[in-house]
């Protein structure tokens, strides 16, 4: 699990080192759950409180705190997500299809 972790992590990893294990874990990118758990945010970054009024350069990185960060948003995000399963479930389906379809969902669509 991680924030942008598909976009941004995993590459990093795979270029170190493509036969580490935790590759062919399943993955949980908290950015790209948020727009659908919090569709009406005008941002879907992680919000670093801890960097308040430092300087836009020269900021300097907590990684244990971004990845407390990342939990903490997806809890957000699972209540946001079991509140949707009350009120709209056929909604939280369509997404769920969506973001877990394999190439394999989107070849029988289009034929």
């Amino acid at each position: 699990m991680g924030h942008n972790i598909i976009a941004f992590d995993l590459p990093y990893l795979r270029a170190a080192n493509p036969n580490l294990q935790l590759l062919q874990l399943p993955v949980v990118d908290t950015l790209r759950l948020n727009p659908l758990a919090f569709p009406r945010n005008p941002y879907h970054h992680l919000v670093k409180h801890y960097q308040d009024g430092q300087l836009e350069r020269g900021r300097l990185n907590d990684p244990e705190l971004d990845a407390r960060l990342t939990l903490a948003l997806f809890s957000d995000q699972r209540e946001a997500f079991e509140c949707l399963q009350k009120t709209n479930p056929r909604l939280l389906a369509a997404w769920h299809w969506l973001v877990t379809a394999s190439k394999g969902h989107w070849s029988r669509i289009q034929k």
